[in-house]
């Protein structure tokens, strides 16, 4: 996920992964984007993504809770990703990219407070 079509090193990200039979932590700093969601998922196999952006027109950096959930027959995986975006500009495009393409049948929606 990219904002305002940044691609410079202004993202970092902290992430917690569980499969029900181990969990994992890595943190990252200095990326050109932030990744939402797990490496391993299964082509084919859905997940849901809710992403929470905090105070995206604010004049402080942005802060982005990333929770997934992805079912892998049974042995799926859940998510939560603390982004941060270094820039203090309102955010006014939001990209989301995968290297693999959206599945057909992936729908998005976009939630906002109306004259925040």
């Amino acid at each position: 996920m990219r904002f305002n079509s940044d691609t410079a090193t202004n993202y970092s990200r902290t992430v917690l992964n569980g499969t029900g039979t181990a969990a994992s932590a890595a943190t990252t700093a200095n990326a050109t984007s932030i990744n939402i969601g797990p490496n391993n998922a299964v082509s084919g196999l859905f997940g849901l993504y809710t992403l929470d952006i905090f105070s995206y027109t604010g004049s402080t950096n942005k802060t982005v809770l990333v929770t997934n959930s992805v079912d892998q027959n049974g042995s799926g995986q859940v998510g939560r990703v603390v982004g941060l975006w270094r820039n203090t500009a309102a955010i006014t495009t939001i990209t989301l990219s995968d290297s693999s393409n959206f599945a057909i049948g992936t729908t998005a929606t976009l939630y906002g407070i109306k004259a925040a």
